[in-house]
């Protein structure tokens, strides 16, 4: 460390000119050593200093300028300095001083700039002359000036400023033909300003991608090069461009870099670019999942996060999700739940697709992921953790393994805490798994209860979105089977308009959720007049009447529990609605998708008949007929309801007494007429049957005879010597031979169409009755029950001869 006494001699040496150049270089070298910057600032060193800059010669200006910046180098001083007048000045010289002082005050600049406040003072004035710089000095000044640039590139205002000035075009024309080092000052430049939305669509469109990605190919500022093309990946364009120039395999393989930074950008760079379908695939050929795993497992935490996003992505794939799993990427996303930050939402993201293969499910149970996600959804949590863990356990909610376990981890609290204070989306899935689990368990719907699951599902219908009132509406209709005590609840919460309002919203899924709970609250005779108050009944006609198949069922199940008491079959009347009722439900027997529909229909048409003036409307609406039907041909549980219906029908009404007896003797003339047409037919078909056997028989046994003739005409020529001499008969033995096999493959053809079906070696020689076919010989005819060509039984045999 130098003496006092010489520094403070050198101070005062800066205010002569003779002398000045010589003191600030003596200064100059005094400041690389760190422990005599103190005593220099302390001796009044940095006042004439920055004198200097103004008016000393051009070597005292550089010796100034580099001794300044050695000064700043310590934090405390920069502010020092600047506040001494030291910042218009450097920027004077980088604008017009000589190469070497350029350079030295760019570099100046640059230390200075590290400072925030400084960086706000440098940049109103020295962008245009450092962009020149980086555009038109030499090696060292474009590297000083692009460094420069990287520091004052940070602050918002800068980057709009170094825009307008024409800086991005100044460096990506460097960072295309500078040196090395110019080129790793550029790139950190540039990766801060492709955070700028403006800077992002200039560059794309100016080609800075291609550059970029040679930078890293040469390992040239591999952290800032990666940096920028995940700021740039993050428009759909750019992450077309990126892959198409082969920047995907080099940023899988960064992913392995000893440079955390790097790491951390490549990943970032991956999570955006893996959003495009094509890219997901491309990752996943270039092997770049195992290391995303391993970042996520031991990477700096802001390099887990963006790994765990990149993953998030992949895991829209299915064989990226196999992938993950295979490389073990199951625990380190459960840990990652845990943390604060970022972390949480990104590895419930993945998870919540990971849960979507049954295999990958089980490994994530097993890593304890189920505790995890329970408390992922505390109100501490983000709101995107909250959407994506809820989401995740409502799919395991579907495999009855996993429900327990969920259970006990306590997810109802927070399923329900999710309802009253959630997000449509948080609402869907916490809907939709309290459905799943309360549809499964007794238990669970007490559970549900118990968290004060209803009067939230109830607020769900009045004002979610059309899935969020779907899985609503199938929650509720579950924990509706826990007790009369959740039924009279809900509908004081005043669920029953808000059901009725979705049953006719004229959309199916909306109908068959809010069917199923109408069904359930019918259930109670209590209830049933309310409901028929509140308009539910012309929806549930066109729900019977073009609903899916389930809904189909629900409604008919709910017309029959209505319409089982007089007081809402009165209510009904009341409102015009058993006459509008009476045409579907007639139309449900004929039409309906099930049988229990069916039994549903004809008890709801029993109920009604029990009034005369329905009897009349049920039979004028065509009810008789499909009723007489199904007492005939239907299952039991069917013909049993469908012969109450018409018994109430007929009661005391003469008219339908008569309508019936002559449906039904209509009905037995009808099937006789049909079983006669049918052996008609039969009888038609088996003469056809015999004509063709016969002409068949008759074709085989001819063709034999005339080969046969054929054959021995041709041995008698064959012995026989021509006016010519005598036939060869090497040729006239070959000839011979395939008459022969054409003989053998007619015969057999003939055996084959006479032979038994069953043993295949016996002549057929057995007529069965009563369908007529010969196909079998005495010994197979004698051991089967049904005839092998039409299955019909046989009644009795009878042999016959084969010639």
């Amino acid at each position: 460390m130098a003496d006092q006494a010489s520094i403070t001699a050198h101070v005062r040496a800066l205010a002569k000119p003779q002398t000045a150049r010589r003191a600030a270089e003596a200064l100059c070298n005094l400041t690389l050593e760190v422990a005599n910057r103190d005593a220099l600032a302390e001796a009044g060193a940095i006042p004439p200093l920055i004198a200097l800059l103004r008016d000393g010669s051009d070597g005292a200006k550089i010796q100034a300028t580099t001794a300044l910046c050695n000064i700043a180098k310590d934090v405390g001083y920069k502010v020092v300095i600047a506040e001494a007048g030291a910042i218009p000045p450097l920027i004077s010289l980088v604008r017009a001083g000589s190469a070497i002082a350029q350079a030295q005050a760019a570099m100046a600049l640059r230390t200075l700039s590290l400072n925030e406040d400084n960086r706000l003072a440098v940049a109103a004035g020295a962008i245009p002359p450092l962009v020149a710089l980086v555009k038109n000095g030499n090696d060292v000044g474009k590297r000083q000036a692009a460094a420069a640039l990287w520091n004052l590139s940070l602050s918002n205002a800068a980057k709009v400023t170094i825009h307008e000035e024409g800086g991005l075009a100044v460096l990506l024309a460097v960072l295309r033909d500078g040196s090395k080092n110019v080129k790793h000052e550029a790139l950190g430049a540039l990766c801060n300003l492709s955070r700028n939305e403006e800077c992002k669509v200039t560059l794309a469109a100016t080609g800075a991608i291609l550059p970029l990605i040679a930078a890293l190919r040469d390992g040239i500022n591999k952290v800032s090069a990666a940096g920028a093309l995940w700021n740039l990946a993050m428009k759909d364009d750019c992450k077309i461009d990126i892959a198409t120039a082969g920047g995907i395999p080099l940023l899988c393989d960064l992913l392995s870099d000893e440079h955390d930074g790097t790491k951390s950008n490549a990943a970032g760079a991956l999570w955006d670019l893996s959003a495009n379908v094509e890219n997901k695939v491309a990752i996943h050929q270039a092997g770049g999942i195992p290391p995303l795993v391993a970042l996520v497992r031991d990477g700096s935490d802001n390099a887990k996060w963006r790994a765990a996003g990149a993953l998030w992505n992949l895991s829209l794939n299915d064989d990226s999700r196999a992938v993950i799993h295979q490389a073990n990427g199951i625990p380190p996303l459960v840990a990652l739940l845990r943390v604060s930050g970022l972390g949480p939402e990104k590895a419930a993201g993945a998870l919540s697709n990971l849960v979507r293969n049954s295999t990958v499910a089980a490994a994530i149970v097993e890593a304890g992921g189920i505790p995890a996600l329970v408390a992922a959804m505390s109100p501490d949590s983000g709101r995107v953790t909250k959407e994506r863990a809820s989401a995740a356990l409502m799919t395991l909610a579907y495999i009855d393994a996993y429900r327990i376990a969920m259970v006990e981890a306590g997810a109802i609290p927070s399923f329900v805490a999710l309802l009253r204070d959630g997000n449509d989306a948080m609402r869907q899935s916490a809907a939709g798994a309290l459905w799943i689990l309360s549809n499964h368990d007794a238990d669970v719907r007490a559970a549900c209860v118990e968290a004060g699951a209803h009067p939230p599902l109830v607020a769900l219908l009045r004002d979610g979105n059309a899935s969020c009132k779907t899985n609503a509406c199938g929650a509720l209709q579950c924990m509706l089977l826990h007790s009369d005590d959740v039924i009279d609840s809900v509908m004081a919460l005043g669920a029953l308009p808000l059901i009725v309002a979705r049953l006719g919203d004229g959309t199916a899924v909306g109908s068959e959720s809010a069917v199923t709970v109408l069904r359930s609250m019918s259930t109670y005779e209590k209830h049933r007049v309310e409901i028929v108050k509140a308009g539910c009944i012309p929806p549930l006609l066109a729900v019977l009447s073009a609903g899916t198949d389930y809904a189909k069922e629900d409604a008919a199940a709910t017309l029959r529990n209505i319409s089982i008491k007089d007081e809402s079959r009165i209510c009904m009347a009341k409102a015009g609605a058993i006459e509008a009722a009476i045409p579907p439900l007639v139309a449900c027997l004929s039409d309906g998708p099930s049988d229990v529909s069916k039994v549903d229909a004809a008890a709801a048409l029993a109920n009604l008949a029990l009034k005369v003036e329905e009897r009349q409307l049920i039979a004028k609406a065509g009810g008789i007929a499909p009723l007489l039907a199904l007492e005939r041909d239907g299952s039991d549980a069917v013909k049993t309801m469908a012969a109450c219906a018409l018994k109430n029908l007929t009661a005391n009404n003469v008219d339908n007494e008569a309508a019936v007896a002559a449906a039904r003797a209509a009905a037995e003339i009808a099937a006789h007429k049909a079983k006669t047409l049918a052996l008609e037919q039969r009888i038609v078909d088996l003469e056809r049957a015999l004509e063709e056997r016969t002409a068949r028989d008759d074709r085989l046994r001819l063709s034999r005879d005339e080969l046969q003739a054929r054959i021995g005409e041709f041995s008698r020529v064959l012995n026989r010597p021509n006016a010519h001499g005598v036939l060869a008969r090497a040729e006239a033995g070959a000839v011979l031979s395939d008459l022969r096999d054409e003989a053998a493959e007619l015969k057999a053809t003939l055996e084959d169409a006479t032979s038994c079906v069953v043993c295949f070696g016996a002549p057929r020689s057995v007529v069965l009755h009563p369908c007529t076919h010969a196909c079998l010989c005495p010994a197979c005819a004698a051991k089967v029950e049904a005839c092998p060509a039409c299955s019909a039984p046989i009644a009795r045999r009878s042999e016959f001869i084969l010639w």
